[in-house]
């Protein structure tokens, strides 16, 4: 099962185990990365080991994230995800989740003030909360949630 995003107080993430899927199935998010010591010239859709290669997802949010089924993933952080471009019966994750990216720390000035936090995927939706993140000094396509908002932790990865 894929555990994604949880909240406690404010807008904050939690993620845990982002690649793992229930029944122990491999993630593939269609990266052109090939182990060493596979034939990635062979018309064989089975890795050396006799497995069946994982099929890759579909890819969603400009390309950014990818299509996971709504039933890998747990109620409470289905709430972060939209369907962007996917099956109606999926939902897009960011891969800064799937590939369990690191998560840069941030600084930023919007509604809520100056504030740090960390820099989280802007394929995630924190519903109205949105409107008061921004980019901060986050790379492209992400946004700087806040680790404590009125002195409370928000429970975002990453921060202390």
């Amino acid at each position: 099962m894929i555990v994604l995003v949880s909240f406690s107080a404010g807008c904050g993430a939690q993620l845990s185990e982002p690649s793992a899927l229930s029944g122990g199935g491999d993630v593939s998010t269609g990266s052109d990365d090939v182990p060493s010591g596979s034939d990635s010239g062979s018309a064989n859709s089975e890795t050396d080991a006799g497995m069946p290669s994982p099929t890759p997802l579909d890819q969603c949010c400009h390309d950014r994230a990818h299509c996971v089924a709504s039933t890998d993933i747990p109620a409470a952080s289905q709430t972060f995800l939209d369907n962007d471009s996917c099956d109606a019966d999926q939902l897009c994750v960011p891969d800064q989740i799937l590939d369990n990216d690191p998560i840069d720390t941030c600084t930023a000035n919007s509604l809520l003030g100056n504030y740090t936090g960390v820099c989280l995927s802007d394929c995630l939706h924190f519903g109205a909360a949105n409107l008061a993140l921004a980019k901060g000094s986050c790379d492209s396509y992400k946004l700087c949630v806040p680790c404590s908002v009125g002195g409370q932790p928000t429970g975002a990865p990453g921060c202390p």
